[in-house]
């Protein structure tokens, strides 16, 4: 695990900002949850389990995030 890796890992789990909810679009949101599907993987050894699920409940995660801080 590279420490970029790491440090996006331990952020993954941080609520984000209003701001940052709002700069989070297009290819940036297609990272996040790249990532985070990466660290659903990665965390059962990449053993069993679908890409495609992966995919899904860290999209479902990502948004969850986004829009608890998402301004009112």
């Amino acid at each position: 695990m590279t420490a970029q890796q790491s440090s996006s890992s331990e952020k993954s789990d941080q609520p984000i900002s209003s701001k940052e909810a709002i700069k989070y679009e297009g290819e940036d949101l297609r990272q996040m949850i790249a990532e985070a599907a990466y660290f659903r993987a990665e965390s059962r050894g990449f053993e069993g389990g679908n890409m495609d699920e992966d995919w899904y409940l860290a999209e479902a995660e990502i948004e969850a995030k986004l829009s608890k801080d998402k301004p009112h």
